[in-house]
């Protein structure tokens, strides 16, 4: 089932390995109670994330019949607490939770598909973030974009339309990163989930409606924003390939 979320439909269908890669919204979900008899209810150690940390649960157990329906369940806005605080326990845990839940395999996808830094920099205090900091290797994922590689990334693929998924802080500073750079692609827009900012523009860009004909026309699409894992997974549930999307970070 679906969410409807600042206005665009997100999250989708859902599979081991996605569960992994993103949360799925707990708003859009029914549960049968035998599940709660068996797995036990939220476990309170992780405040923002039991969630997802029962998710991983259920998606591990292959006798947990699961299916999707193609319906738009709950209308929520961003903003609470899961948006601004932080759930170190689960950041200490996580890895071992898929472990348990999954098996060994998932792992390398959770550390290589950027779920794992998005993870440490979203949820973890002062000291886990700089741990991680101090540990990552800017190269250790396909599709992350690291401030000083987005150029020579585009030089190499020569996208002819690029989308720059965001219109906050980031989504202008990389815009201004390719004006700094004179990198100049044939077309560049703007896509944002909130709609009033749609047929605006953002220094001087044009920020374009959420649909699947403009979003797949754009040869690269640049997610930046903070919300990189929400956006990613909305428009892979879109139908956007994964080859057409990158994120950016600093």
């Amino acid at each position: 089932m679906h969410c409807l979320q600042n206005g665009a439909v997100t999250f989708g269908e859902y599979d081991k390995t996605r569960i992994v890669q993103s949360h799925l919204c707990h708003q859009a979900v029914f549960y049968h109670r035998s599940l709660f008899m068996r797995y036990g209810l939220y476990d309170l150690k992780y405040p923002l994330l039991a969630d997802h940390v029962l998710h991983l649960k259920l998606f591990g157990d292959d006798s947990v019949s699961k299916s999707f329906i193609d319906k738009v369940i709950a209308t929520y806005e961003q903003g609470g607490l899961s948006d601004h605080g932080k759930d170190p326990d689960y950041v200490n845990d996580i890895e071992s939770l898929i472990t348990e839940a999954l098996g060994n395999e998932y792992i390398e996808i959770y550390r290589q598909g950027g779920k794992k830094a998005f993870d440490y920099k979203k949820y973890g205090d002062n000291k886990q973030r700089q741990q991680f900091e101090c540990e990552k290797d800017e190269s250790f994922s396909p599709g992350i974009l690291f401030d000083s590689q987005l150029i020579p990334f585009l030089l190499s693929i020569q996208p002819k339309v690029i989308g720059i998924f965001g219109c906050g802080e980031q989504g202008i500073r990389t815009l201004k990163r390719l004006g700094a750079e004179n990198y100049s692609p044939s077309s560049l827009c703007f896509f944002d989930n909130d709609e009033s900012l749609w047929g605006t523009e953002v220094c001087g860009v044009k920020v374009s409606e959420l649909n699947f004909k403009k979003l797949s026309d754009c040869d690269a699409i640049l997610i930046a924003s903070m919300w990189e894992w929400q956006i990613r997974s909305q428009l892979l549930a879109l139908g956007i390939i994964e080859e057409q999307i990158y994120t950016v970070r600093r």
